[in-house]
């Protein structure tokens, strides 16, 4: 083992923590979110690093983002579908949603998603919906399929911090949290969430 400073620790490198670790996997399969607050450098990222192994080598799928470089919800949004295809979760679904955000942000211009946030509307006339919707779409999918899945976001603060900066700061952070919830709460029974 090394010690090693700075950078998250996997494998061999980190420190196995088999009771934390067991107790939240419990929690985790008795249907519970987790949020995981610690200073910054104790390790809590190399915690659920290793959580999601554990989670996945009892036969699921886990996601890990890191949110921190991520200012607005169309970013957001697109680091999670990204996360959830690198899973190996609904790539076809997923690649035609990233087509629509594509097309959206060249048709208005967009770098970023600015106060229109998750109601930014996406696709054509006949399948108009809302950046929210369309994820939530995803999110429904995977819940039908019946795969059980971990999401971990890491930094989640910093994009929250990016979001109260912004036009309708305060609105946009209470709508982008109020829409995570809904999320927590619709797609239950096979999706799990922790926050860092």
């Amino acid at each position: 083992m090394r010690n090693i400073t700075g950078s998250p620790t996997e494998g061999d490198d980190f420190f196995d923590r088999p009771q934390e670790l067991e107790r939240l996997l419990r929690q985790l399969e008795q249907g519970a979110n987790l949020r995981i607050n610690a200073p910054r450098r104790v390790g809590k990222t190399s915690l659920v690093l290793r959580l999601c192994e554990l989670w996945q080598q009892r036969g699921r799928k886990a996601v890990f983002l890191n949110v921190e470089d991520k200012t607005d919800e169309l970013s957001f949004a697109e680091k999670l579908l990204d996360s959830l295809m690198a899973g190996g979760l609904l790539p076809d679904a997923i690649t035609g949603l990233k087509l629509m955000i594509r097309n959206a942000r060249k048709a208005v211009g967009l770098t970023k998603v600015g106060a229109a946030g998750l109601g930014l509307e996406l696709g054509d006339a006949q399948e108009q919906s809302t950046l929210a919707q369309a994820v939530e779409k995803v999110f429904r999918q995977i819940e039908a399929a019946g795969v059980d899945v971990l999401i971990a976001i890491d930094e989640m603060p910093e994009i929250l911090l990016a979001l109260s900066k912004s036009d309708n700061g305060p609105q946009r952070v209470s709508q982008l949290l109020h829409w995570l919830r809904s999320l927590r709460q619709t797609y239950r029974r096979h999706i799990r969430w922790v926050f860092l």
